[in-house]
């Protein structure tokens, strides 16, 4: 089954503004909060990225569009 993010709630937010309990995957500098279906249940989610393109590409595409965004390489909130 494919997970697939319905919405972006927060972000993008800098790593850097994160307080240091938080654990941030290796490499990853921006992430938003996304409301994402995996197994047909619906969470929020942090979906983690290398760069600001990246995280701005995710959000631009709820800017067009209202159906869910397909994730393929999803690994507990972490895309690569």
């Amino acid at each position: 089954m494919t997970d697939k993010v319905w919405d972006i709630l927060t972000g993008p937010i800098s790593t850097e503004d994160l307080p240091d309990l938080e654990e941030v995957p290796e490499n990853m500098n921006f992430f938003l909060v996304g409301r994402i279906e995996t197994n047909g249940k619906m969470e929020d989610t942090n979906l983690w990225f290398e760069s600001l393109d990246q995280a701005y590409k995710v959000q631009k595409y709820f800017k067009g569009n209202i159906g869910p965004l397909e994730i393929r390489d999803m690994y507990e909130g972490y895309i690569m």
